[in-house]
């Protein structure tokens, strides 16, 4: 981006008006100038549902899910100088999906189900856009909620959180064919019902948050199966609180030595510092931040964080201390209606 200003492009969807917002991230100091604001699909009426997105690998799309009838998945192509939207094609998706992902390759858009109970590949041209249609759909589970590659993307993970269970695949992106691994399936130890996840970077962990549970659960990723076998886990609210967290979001630095989550009753991100070995945590500090924080997002340096205030319709950025993991306040702005995925660009 020579002669540009740097920083990162930054993408926000918002659930009540289905758009996306663009905007430059420079500093956590002052509020960035908003450089545009895109209707996801202006054809399909808002239904105030989560809007996923996920950002190819390449950086050439975006790919965003709307969660009513016919359940498009719009892919935008992403000006790489000035890092706006221009809408490219649209595809569907078998279910209303809570969760997008592109594999590694690029050439896979992971879509799960919930409600209901199925995990989608769909195939990406060469041209970067998704097939029309689902090339393979599988049946699992309850209330499929997210899915993650493993950092070579040879494997699938997929959390079903009504059946406290994440349920784990080879991947073979060439074919986008799907084949269980053995076992299907792990069973949360302490009956958690897993959200999202991440992956180390080294790719020898897997951490997930619970969501009623309150927890988060490091894995470890066997490296020649793919299987996962559970290590550890802590409880994010402090011991005092009473009741359902409602976790909902969690998040690596690149360097994989902090890990953040966050609470949706009570407001909170929390830090941790992690193990290199062991993939252990251990609480950097907990922090009040906006109201029902369901997405945040780290920029690729690991330098900043943004989360999205689901109820207050607002962002808060953050000062990532590289060294002790603690985070500064920044500027704050409104942003739109329920605000619910983030995605940064170089």
């Amino acid at each position: 981006m020579a002669g540009q200003k740097r920083g990162f492009f930054t993408y926000v969807s918002t659930s009540v008006e289905h758009e996306i917002v663009v905007f430059r991230l420079t500093s956590t100091a002052e509020a960035p100038e908003i450089l545009q604001r895109v209707a996801i699909l202006p054809e399909v009426a808002t239904n105030g549902m989560s809007t996923p997105m996920a950002l190819a690998p390449d950086g050439r799309f975006l790919h965003v899910a709307l969660r009513k009838t016919p359940l498009p998945v719009v892919s935008f192509a992403i000006d790489r100088k000035t890092g706006r939207l221009e809408r490219a094609g649209v595809a569907r998706l078998p279910a209303t999906s809570p969760h997008l992902a592109v594999d590694p390759s690029g050439r896979v858009l992971v879509s799960v189900a919930n409600p209901g109970a199925t995990l989608a590949i769909t195939k990406i041209k060469s041209d970067g856009l998704p097939r029309q249609h689902a090339s393979e759909v599988v049946h699992i589970g309850h209330k499929v909620h997210a899915s993650v590659s493993s950092a070579n993307g040879k494997y699938l993970y997929v959390s079903s959180t009504d059946d406290r269970q994440i349920f784990q695949f080879r991947l073979h992106a060439k074919s986008t064919h799907l084949e269980p691994l053995s076992p299907a399936s792990v069973t949360l130890g302490n009956d958690g019902d897993p959200r999202h996840m991440v992956v180390s970077p080294d790719g020898r962990f897997l951490y997930v948050v619970t969501e009623a549970g309150g927890h988060v659960v490091c894995f470890a990723i066997d490296p020649r199966s793919g299987t996962l076998s559970e290590q550890s886990d802590v409880r994010l609210a402090p011991e005092t609180f009473t009741g359902d967290p409602e976790s909902a979001d969690i998040h690596l630095t690149p360097n994989g030595r902090f890990l953040y989550a966050s609470t949706r009753n009570g407001d909170l991100l929390v830090g941790y510092r992690v193990d290199a070995k062991t993939g252990a945590l251990t609480l950097v500090d907990r922090w009040q931040t906006e109201s029902v924080p369901r997405a945040f997002a780290i920029t690729p340096d690991g330098r900043s964080l943004l989360v999205a205030g689901e109820k207050s319709g607002r962002l808060s950025a953050y000062a990532i201390d590289g060294k002790t993991g603690r985070l500064t306040k920044g500027f704050d702005m409104p942003i739109g209606g329920r605000p619910n995925w983030i995605a940064f660009l170089s």
